[in-house]
């Protein structure tokens, strides 16, 4: 199960939940940098159908999660962005996509809802 992340100081936090909806149990973890490469801040499983809540900075700066196989193949990212506070996100695992250096900044990622990101419903 992971907990609720605690995000960077100096920043404006807003929260989306994140949902694992790939009918299996995955690997999630919280990214030290863009790419998701090397270094993690919270990493765990996650099983079919769970889901947690986690912070992301509403000043448009990408939190990005990387969602892999418990084998450890990479599946993608969800480089989370919001840049300006919404409530009832979602993103969900099956949305993940490449992991890449930089992310648009100004846009909401999950791009499928209101406002840009998923909004539970």
């Amino acid at each position: 199960m992971l907990a609720t992340v605690v995000a960077g100081c100096g920043r404006n936090d807003g929260s989306i939940q994140i949902r694992n909806d790939l009918g299996r149990t995955v690997e999630v973890l919280q990214c030290d940098n863009n790419p998701c490469v090397e270094e993690f801040h919270i990493t765990g499983r996650m099983e079919p159908g769970g889901s947690f809540r986690a912070n992301v900075s509403t000043s448009g700066i990408p939190s990005p999660w990387l969602v892999r196989e418990l084998d450890g193949e990479h599946i993608g990212c969800l480089p989370l962005v919001m840049p300006k506070p919404l409530e009832g996100l979602v993103a969900r695992t099956s949305q993940a996509v490449s992991c890449r250096e930089s992310y648009d900044e100004e846009h909401f990622w999950p791009p499928d809802t209101i406002g840009g990101m998923g909004v539970d419903g």
